[in-house]
Formats: structure tokens, sequence, C-alpha cells
């Protein structure tokens, strides 16, 4: 069972004067070619085509690379996998930890997004973000078939 995880740097939000960053979480819809942050409710569907998400946004570091960790709680059996960064999964693939740089982009704007599966177990799951060792309040969410 895998999540499959890739860096992407959203540019569909407008740019903020204020210097506190945001998380927002969603699913991702790209309608021709243009990137739209849906809020998502408790739950959704693994089946799905489009990709779980989180936006966060003023990061002050633009132009520069920022250390963001992902810390996922799952039901037992889920595996995730990057091509970048660490990825840790402990032993029952309850709990897993996600490290990785990244560049914000022009509009101070970093994202991550995840692409569930028929293979990931349903249930309850929960992220934690922090960016920079600036942590952000957790998001929990319930996978359904």
């Amino acid at each position: 069972m895998k999540a499959k995880w890739s860096v992407l740097l959203w540019m569909g939000m407008a740019s903020w004067a204020y210097a506190e960053p945001n998380l927002y979480y969603g699913l991702m819809n790209n309608t021709d070619g243009i990137q739209v942050l849906a809020p998502v409710q408790s739950s959704f569907s693994r089946t799905g085509s489009r990709p779980f998400c989180w936006v966060a946004a003023p990061v002050m570091a633009a132009d520069k690379k920022v250390m963001i960790e992902e810390i996922f709680t799952s039901p037992k059996g889920a595996v995730f996998q990057g091509a970048e960064g660490v990825v840790q999964n402990n032993a029952d693939g309850s709990q897993h930890v996600l490290k990785y740089q990244a560049v914000p982009n022009r509009n101070k704007q970093v994202a991550h997004c995840i692409q569930f599966d028929k293979t990931d177990p349903v249930g309850a799951y929960q992220v934690k973000v922090s960016i920079d060792g600036q942590s952000f309040p957790a998001f929990s969410f319930d996978l359904q078939p």
C-alpha cells in the first residue's frame, strides 16, 4: 500500500501582505491547466483522481530552500514513498515522517500533494506539517474506499 508524494510549487493563490504563514488543506483540481485547491471536508475517496494537498503562504524565504517535515498517522499497513528527501515508516505502517527541502515559488508559497490509490488502507489519517521549524496545527481526515 503506497501513498505517492511529490513536491508541488503552486502558483494559483494570490500573494499575502502579512508575515505569518497560513497552511491550507484541500484536493487539487486541474481545470484547463490551472491548479485550484478545493477545500476538503473531513473525508474523501482514495480512488479519486485529485491529490490531497497542502499549501503554505506566505513563506518568507522566497528563492531560498526551506526544510519541511510532515508527520502522518495512518491505519496500519500504509507505506509512504517519495523520490526526494527522507521517508521513515514505522514497523506496523501507522507512523510516517517525511523530511525534504523545497524552494517557495515567486508568490512565497510552498505546497505538497499526495496521491492516494486503492492500495492505501482506508480509515483515519492525521498530518502535521512543520516548515523551517514552525509547526502548524494537525489536520485529520478519513480516507474512504
